[in-house]
Formats: C-alpha cells, structure tokens, sequence
C-alpha cells in the first residue's frame, strides 16, 4: 500500500508543479489589447472601449470608417486609411462640414503597437495653428502614465504634458507620428492639440 501512494503522491506533485509554470503564461495572454475612444467635442461623454480596433474606429468616425484593419500597427501605416481619416473633415460647396473623426490615436507600447486611445472631435485642427484647438485636461485614471507611442490626423499637431492639468514637463511635436517619445515615455497625464 506504501508503494502506491508514492506514485500517485509523485503525480499529484509534478501536476502542481506544472500547474504553477503554467499559471504566469496564461495571465501573460489573458491581457487582452484594448481599443479606447474619448470624444473631446463632448467632453462628459465616458469613454467606450472596444477588444478591437476595428469597432474603435467605426465607433471614432461615426460609421463613416468600418472597415479599418484590426492591426493598429498596419493601420498608422496604410496610407488609405491615413487618407479616408483625413478626408473626414474639410469642405464641401465653401462650407466646412462638422463630422466626428480622429485627430489622434495614441498606443501604449512604442512603434504604434498594443491598446490604443482614440481621441476624436468635430473639426479639423486650425492653420495656422492656434495655441490650442482642443485638449484634455487628464487622460483617466486607465491611460495616465502610460502613452509610448501616437499618430495625429487632420492637420493637429500634438502636446504632451508630463502632468495633469497641463503642468509639469510639456513637449510639442509638429509631425503626425512619433514611434517612441522619449523622456514622455509612459509619463504622459495631459494632451492638448493646435
């Protein structure tokens, strides 16, 4: 009898075992990529987040886009959609037309991969540009300290500011994508765009 509880004793043993290496790989995949949206034209509005960055989009330029690629990495750099996000906006007839679309997506890993923030609003940037034609005081609680990475569309160029509030370090970039923002690097808590 002493003999067979061994074996079943050494089997039980070598399944918790396992069970414990196991256990930090499954919580590594179980982090699924979110896909968040926060409207600046209606500023009370909570953001809505999706598991795919396609439903982002659609949701970000009201219908007008549904067919982004679920890639975010493919998507900043397919000129189609840059192109279909810029269009959005502008004129037509001499009159701007007023519709939601982004002027931002920012990623939480650097060279525009992993969960992604979508800012939106209903105009294009000004030009020139004004101080400020939109910002965010604080980008919630799910977000601060971690932006890595951003692409801006519609004519915006971006500043991020260390603190909320817009205080602390603020440093402003006039190109529409930045692949990894250096001292910014996950300290971002404020975002204003001109």
């Amino acid at each position: 009898m002493r003999f067979r509880a061994l074996p079943f004793a050494s089997i039980a043993l070598a399944g918790v075992m396992l069970a414990s290496l196991a256990a930090p790989a499954q919580a590594q995949t179980a982090e699924t990529e979110r896909h968040c949206v926060a409207n600046l034209s209606a500023p009370h509005t909570p953001t809505t987040c999706y598991d795919s960055f396609t439903l982002a989009i659609a949701d970000a330029t009201g219908g007008r886009v549904t067919d982004a690629p679920n890639n975010v990495r493919g998507a900043v750099n397919d000129p189609v959609f840059e192109a279909r996000i810029n269009a959005i906006g502008g004129q037509k007839d001499g009159a701007a037309i007023m519709a939601e679309a982004p002027i931002s997506i920012f990623y939480d890993d650097t060279a525009f991969r992993g969960s992604s923030l979508i800012y939106t609003t209903d105009r294009d940037c000004a030009y020139p540009p004004d101080l400020w034609d939109f910002s965010a005081s604080y980008v919630g609680n799910d977000w601060n300290d971690r932006i890595a990475s951003f692409r801006t569309y519609r004519f915006c160029r971006v500043t991020l500011f260390e603190h909320r509030d817009f205080l602390g370090l603020g440093l402003t970039w006039t190109t529409p994508w930045e692949r990894q923002i250096g001292v910014m690097h996950d300290e971002v808590s404020s975002i204003a765009w001109g």
